[in-house]
């Protein structure tokens, strides 16, 4: 068996303040999604100006909004191994209204782009949640980040509501979770902003 190469970066430490820049990739389907440049933080607390996102018919989603239903989708899943992806359509702003998480809870048969692509939220749904396990690893790596010496096995969290406004979490092997920031870019971006295009349509 090949002795795997150490010379390559290494993803620096959850506790490090300096910004962290890597990829993700979901467990199911090998594909890469949104390169992200991330900083070690505390678990969202909450914007200071929240901005508003034009949502007429399911209602108003803020940033706060968003970043709460991140929150509360990572903390669902804690002490617990997930594998594949999960869907949730939120038609609350408040996490809180809802008494048990999992009666909003779509499963995916297949990789998230796949389902995506054809998915109707209602015209209430102010917002999708979705729950990914995947892998962690380098931006300069040449390879997939599942494959690269230094993976790290993630949770990762992206709300995006009707505005196109973004909250993410990512949750770490030690059980730390981090806020990195807006959602870049990429085809779970695309096709999560599309399904709610459909859903302010209908």
């Amino acid at each position: 068996m090949p002795q795997r190469d150490r010379g390559r970066s290494p993803l620096r430490a959850h506790s490090s303040t300096r910004a962290r820049t890597l990829t993700t990739e979901e467990s199911t389907g090998g594909t890469r999604v949104a390169p992200l440049t991330a900083r070690a933080c505390a678990p969202y607390r909450g914007a200071t100006s929240p901005m508003r996102a034009s949502n007429p018919l399911g209602g108003t989603m803020s940033s706060v909004d968003l970043g709460r239903w991140a929150d509360a989708l990572i903390a669902r899943y804690r002490d617990r191994d997930v594998n594949g992806n999960a869907l949730f359509p939120i038609s609350s702003p408040d996490p809180a209204e809802v008494p048990d998480l999992g009666d909003l809870l779509v499963p995916m048969d297949r990789h998230p782009v796949d389902f995506l692509r054809r998915y109707r939220p209602s015209a209430t749904c102010m917002a999708l949640g979705l729950v990914s396990a995947g892998w962690a690893a380098p931006m300069d790596s040449p390879v997939r980040p599942s494959a690269h010496p230094d993976a790290k096995r993630i949770l990762q969290v992206t709300v995006i509501g009707r505005g196109g406004g973004t909250a993410s979490r990512i949750r770490w092997p030690d059980g730390s979770v981090m806020d990195p920031g807006p959602a870049g870019f990429g085809r779970v971006l695309d096709v999560l902003r599309g399904a709610m295009r459909r859903a302010a349509a209908a």
